[in-house]
């Protein structure tokens, strides 16, 4: 019985094709739930936004800039003024859609649509995977499907729904391959595509180089050290190549490679203290600085047992979906620490939706 798919690989896997019996029997009826529960994601994401996805100053700059490209070929918002604070990817999604002859602001409610669907059968394919069973892949497609950041932000105009997708491709992939002990081709394929798309939608994206770098590092465990360093390397480089295309771009047309930027205006106890609250509203929405203390308590002292066990266990595939949350919320609290940004809520936060589910199901 092949052990690969199982955490430690000290026991049989308890869903493997070889096997009949259990597994099996809990296989349809999960896997219907889960589709259920993409779909009814995908039904309340149409119902929020089916009159038109709301518009904010991002929004505005996204869509002027992918019109000028359509139109001229040029970066640029309206003004005139090259675009730089945000990445080229948006932009070029939404040209290529006028290029079409299609109205982006209709076809990017159905992207949307779609992006919260992919998010559940993600999050709920990735938790089978990593958790040993698939009750536990369908507690994290619940936590996805009913997570009030998903309905709150895809509901507009932002970047965020395809940078979410993206962002889970590469913490699926890298969890399959660490299951196999192995990357092979198609992963690698999958790792640089889904990696360029995260940060030609969002800078931030380039956070998932580390957990790219480590995972496919400790994927190739029992090879030549030389081996490893050279795949990680490469499909790394390969990952980082559009950020680095749309960064020399910005250097060449303006003064800053990621925009202008002003200082900011929180302290880190603040940046912590957001980042604290916005992730209890994930389960409690917006209550008191208590209660928001005590789900943070509780949800570190989910991770603790996570991180123990998986310790115990030598599990690098638990590892790396915490090497993601942590790089991403790092990067976060470092953007909010440098820079005049919205402070951190529904939309910054909303990438972490799914990894997060992830690492609480496996301490569950």
């Amino acid at each position: 019985i092949p052990w690969s798919g199982c955490r430690g690989g000290t026991r049989p896997c308890p869903y493997s094709d070889t096997m009949a019996g259990p597994a099996w029997s809990i296989r349809w009826p999960t896997s219907a739930a889960a589709a259920v529960l993409a779909l009814a994601a995908m039904a309340l994401t149409y119902l929020n936004a089916r009159n038109g996805l709301r518009l904010t100053p991002d929004s505005l700059d996204y869509l002027s800039a992918g019109r000028n490209i359509a139109a001229s070929g040029q970066l640029a918002t309206f003004t005139g003024v090259p675009l730089t604070t945000l990445p080229a990817g948006f932009p070029a999604t939404i040209a290529a859609v006028e290029w079409a002859g299609a109205n982006a602001l209709r076809i990017m409610i159905w992207v949307n649509v779609l992006c919260a669907g992919a998010l559940v059968v993600l999050a709920n394919w990735t938790a089978t995977l990593l958790c040993r069973g698939r009750a536990w892949g369908l507690v994290a497609a619940a936590l996805v499907a009913t997570s009030i950041f998903v309905q709150t932000t895809f509901r507009a105009l932002w970047s965020e729904p395809v940078f979410a997708v993206a962002l889970m491709v590469v913490v699926a992939v890298l969890v399959g391959a660490l299951r196999r002990h192995e990357v092979r081709g198609r992963d690698a394929a999958m790792l640089i595509v889904a990696a360029n798309v995260a940060s030609l939608y969002r800078y931030i994206g380039l956070a998932l180089l580390p957990a790219i770098f480590l995972g496919v590092w400790w994927a190739g465990a029992g090879r030549s050290r030389g081996r490893r360093l050279r795949d990680a390397g490469l499909i790394t480089v390969g990952a980082a190549a559009g950020a680095a295309v749309n960064l020399l771009r910005n250097a060449a047309v303006a003064d800053d490679v990621m925009g202008p930027r002003y200082g900011s205006e929180f302290g880190p106890v603040t940046a912590v203290r957001m980042f604290a609250d916005a992730f209890a509203a994930q389960f409690v929405g917006q209550t008191s600085a208590l209660i928001a203390a005590l789900v943070v308590a509780l949800a570190g002292a989910t991770l603790l047992v996570g991180c123990t066990g998986a310790w115990r266990e030598r599990d690098t595939t638990f590892a790396v979906v915490l090497v993601v949350a942590v790089s991403y919320s790092a990067a976060l609290i470092v953007a909010q620490l440098t820079t005049r940004l919205d402070p951190i809520g529904n939309r910054m936060f909303v990438p972490l939706v799914a990894p997060m589910s992830l690492l609480l199901n496996y301490g569950w």
